[in-house]
């Protein structure tokens, strides 16, 4: 239990009937600020509380919202920066070992990389080890 769990800032303690805020499903900091001050500001709900004496936690929630958003969103885009990343290195791999198979350059590793993938219906984005491996098998790759 926090600092913070069984007092108000008026020192009161918290309605017993009050509902306890369902909980972030993150340890984070942020997330650990915000459970706090929701846990507060339903403390201070009770009967006669005017509305001015609430206000005060509309100003600090609003902003850990939005940073909470944001840090989502940030994270969200890292994710898909990292996957654009591998589905980049399969076809980089696959492209690398054709060129030391068949002793050619890029433009023409990649040329017959299309080929194979094409013949097999695949795409260069979805592009998995196994199928790497399955390429490097090919006996009649350069015909691709």
């Amino acid at each position: 239990m926090g600092k913070y769990d069984c007092m108000t800032t008026t020192g009161r303690p918290p309605r017993p009937d009050t509902a306890q805020p369902e909980r972030l499903q993150s340890s984070t900091p942020l997330r650990e600020l915000l459970n706090t001050m929701i846990g507060l500001l339903l403390g201070e709900i009770g009967d006669g509380v005017e509305t001015d004496h609430l206000r005060r936690y509309v100003g600090p929630l609003t902003m850990c919202l939005a940073l909470d958003r944001d840090l989502d969103d940030q994270a969200g885009q890292a994710r898909d920066a990292v996957s654009q990343v591998q589905i980049q290195q399969m076809s980089d791999l696959a492209t690398g070992m054709i060129m030391a198979r068949l002793g050619c350059d890029a433009s023409t590793a990649r040329t017959l990389l299309a080929g194979w993938l094409d013949k097999k219906g695949l795409e260069s984005a979805s592009l998995t080890p196994a199928e790497v491996k399955s390429l490097l098998e090919e006996p009649d790759l350069e015909k691709f």
